[in-house]
C-alpha cells in the first residue's frame, strides 16, 4: 500500500484508520508536499490508472499496488470506508 498525503496537514482519522485496518501490512508514506512527488499530484486524480506512470492523487490518497499495478484506489472519505 501508498499513502499519500501532506504531512503538514495529516487528517488524524485516515491515519488512524490506515493504522489499525492495515496493521499486518507495509504502508509506504509519501509526502504530497514534497517536491520529489509533484508528478505523482494533482486538482484531479486519475482514479483509473493501472500503472505507475498513470497516477494522479489528490491528498489524502490510498493505493494497492502489486508488482507495477495498481490493484485499489481510495480516496478521502473512501479509505476509512474502504480498507478491509
Amino acid at each position: 500500500y501508498v499513502y499519500f498525503y501532506n504531512y503538514t496537514d495529516e487528517d488524524e482519522e485516515i491515519s488512524s484508520a490506515i493504522s489499525s485496518k492495515l496493521s499486518n501490512e507495509k504502508v509506504y508514506k509519501v509526502n504530497t508536499n514534497d517536491a520529489f512527488n509533484n508528478k505523482y499530484i494533482s486538482e484531479e486524480s486519475n482514479k483509473k490508472a493501472k500503472k505507475l506512470e498513470e497516477l494522479k492523487v489528490k491528498a489524502p490518497t490510498v493505493i494497492k499496488v502489486t508488482g507495477e499495478t495498481i490493484e485499489a484506489y481510495y480516496e478521502g472519505e473512501e479509505i476509512t470506508k474502504n480498507l478491509k
